[in-house]
């Protein structure tokens, strides 16, 4: 859910039937489709590889 937000769909990684119902949607609904694919593509630009990378630099600097 943190990566996602509301762009995708969740399901349960554990329940084959979950799974499936989840992927039977995106191929029969045009609209489910299209929302996931403007939501997805906001919700990824929210991400920044130079902000993450500077971060993670950070950390490194700051381990004993």
């Amino acid at each position: 859910p943190e990566l996602i937000g509301d762009a995708g769909v969740l399901v349960n990684p554990l329940a084959v039937k979950s799974i499936a119902n989840a992927m039977n949607d995106f191929i029969t609904d045009d609209d489910l489709k299209k929302n996931a694919s403007t939501k997805g593509k906001q919700q990824a630009s929210s991400f920044d590889w130079d902000y993450t990378a500077k971060q993670i630099e950070q950390i490194i600097d700051n381990h004993p």
